[in-house]
């Protein structure tokens, strides 16, 4: 794969306690090589994206986990390949990965994610030559493992609760949404309490809440549902950060359920699709409410 020549970007230089294969010594030479530590620990980011994938990935995670822990890689000034210079080579049988230390440090962080990609399907003879394992890969997923590589300093977390609905006695359409939102620091990892019938206006505990719509009306469906269930509409959340501060798992449970989703990706909006359903009848059942209250939950992470 070639890379064209952009203007000089910093490489991301992990801290040096992760353990990885690039820095130990061999017969072909001792010490560290800080290109190849860079392309291995963004050959770990890519196999955690693919172990997370809700899709079915191009290549097994597993596979491709197996490959990153057991290949060597190194950096050269250049890598010729049959008389071209090309950006890394990659050999199966010795389970080497030779990197193009002058072309790597000039790559943008795309180029760099598609680079180790493509190399590590080398290692694996994933018939990868002319890229028709991960060109769509990368065109869809290569800015979230950038993220992911990068680490992350913080994530906002914004749960939404919204009404909907007819107040059948009058025929009036009840609308409001309520938003409490979080800003969670990427080394306090932990699960994160969000009681919607607890919320007023302004700040609530950790949470900054805003209201849009008929508040009233909100609250007053909120108090009847507790009154019918004796239960609250309620979310948890858990943020779950590595060593090196990439969110590794994104989970929601409903406390009202037996169930919880795990979002690995960022950046994604994860609405729920179970409302809670409301009805108010009158003593002679007729009724005068129906409407529905719908949770939701988006992350995004800096």
């Amino acid at each position: 794969m070639n890379v064209k020549n952009t203007s000089l970007l910093a490489s991301v230089i992990l801290s040096l306690f992760v353990a990885l294969p690039a820095m130990a010594g061999t017969k072909d030479g001792g010490g560290g090589d800080l290109v190849g530590m860079e392309f291995t620990q963004l050959g770990q980011t890519v196999s955690y994206f693919l172990s997370g994938m809700k899709d079915a990935p191009p290549i097994a995670a597993s596979a491709f986990s197996k490959a990153v822990s057991r290949t060597y890689v190194r950096s050269a000034d250049h890598t010729i390949l049959k008389g071209d210079e090309v950006d890394a080579i990659n050999y199966p049988e010795k389970s080497k990965i030779l990197v193009n230390r002058s072309r790597w440090s000039h790559a943008t962080e795309d180029q760099k994610v598609a680079l180790v990609f493509h190399e590590y399907l080398g290692i694996l003879n994933a018939g990868d030559q002319t890229y028709s394992v991960s060109a769509d890969f990368i065109a869809t997923y290569a800015k979230e493992i950038e993220k992911r590589n990068a680490g992350v300093s913080q994530c906002t977390l914004t749960a939404t609760l919204s009404l909907s609905g007819v107040e059948n006695a009058t025929n009036r359409k009840l609308s409001a949404e309520v938003r409490a939102t979080q800003t969670v620091q990427s080394n306090a990892p932990g699960m994160f309490w969000i009681d919607f019938n607890d919320l007023t206006t302004g700040s609530t505990r950790e949470f900054q809440v805003s209201y849009s719509g008929d508040a009233d009306d909100l609250k007053a469906a909120l108090a009847l549902y507790s009154q019918k269930y004796l239960s609250h509409v309620a979310m948890t959340a858990l943020l779950q950060f590595d060593e090196v501060k990439r969110l590794t798992m994104f989970n929601i449970q409903h406390p009202n359920w037996s169930t919880a989703d795990t979002y690995p990706r960022l950046n994604q909006d994860y609405s729920h699709f179970i409302n809670y359903d409301i009805l108010r009848t009158a003593p002679d059942g007729r009724i005068l409410d129906n409407y529905q209250i719908s949770p939701s939950v988006q992350i995004d992470c800096q």
